[in-house]
């Protein structure tokens, strides 16, 4: 039964970021932080359909393809994400290229290394209760602190700006931090199976976190 209910909200992830990534480009299509916003759902969306695929994969074969599939789009994920914040929080150009361009090509590299060497993706193998689960290679305890390092700025800016700021910024910037805090905790329990041998427990509510971006985009 719990593996039904992890399938389903599974789904429910490319569901929720397709509908609302395109809705956001749809409604505003001259901004860039929906143009962000929609990058950002897109990745989260394909990264959602590679775990659905995993999670119901019932060969090795199907397994480790989309093993490789989610992880091409899940290492775009943290940084199309703090570019959005920075553009949020309108921090200047120079600043911005300093914190993502590095982010974007290491994002590249992993991408193409997902599927071409083992170096980062490595194997899929029973795990926690499903048949297939991720198995990373050397190179990804770096895919892991580029993720981390990419949330710890994110974070800290909206901290940064949230307590400098006042009035209607200030309860702006403390919705997205908690909204991130959702997504990303949410999200990021899918690397305890392979950290820890720990159920990602945390993917059941992940989907409602690109809902809750889209809501506080259009009603700030």
């Amino acid at each position: 039964m719990l593996l039904l209910i992890y399938k389903i909200t599974a789904l429910l992830i490319p569901i929720a970021s397709f509908v609302v990534g395109f809705y956001s480009l749809y409604l505003n299509p001259k901004s860039k932080l929906v143009w962000l916003w929609f990058l950002t759902s897109l990745s989260v969306g394909l990264w959602g359909i590679g775990l659905f695929g995993l999670v119901i994969a019932d060969s090795y074969n199907q397994a480790l393809f989309f093993d490789r599939f989610l992880h091409s789009f899940a290492v775009f994920i943290p940084v199309l994400y703090l570019h959005f914040i920075l553009i949020f929080l309108h921090v200047n150009r120079k600043a911005i290229t300093f914190f993502v361009m590095p982010a974007y090509v290491l994002s590249i590299i992993l991408s193409v290394l997902a599927w071409t060497s083992n170096l980062f993706v490595a194997n899929a193998f029973s795990k926690v209760g499903f048949d297939y689960w991720v198995s990373g290679g050397p190179l990804y305890l770096l895919y892991i602190t580029y993720f981390v390092i990419c949330i710890t700025i994110t974070f800290a800016l909206l901290f940064y700006y949230f307590f400098r700021s006042d009035g209607i910024i200030k309860k702006q910037i403390a919705y997205i931090i908690i909204i991130s805090l959702i997504g990303f905790i949410s999200g990021g329990t899918s690397f305890l199976p392979i950290l820890f041998n720990i159920y990602p427990f945390g993917t059941f509510i992940t989907f409602t976190y690109p809902l809750l971006v889209t809501y506080w985009i259009f009603k700030k």
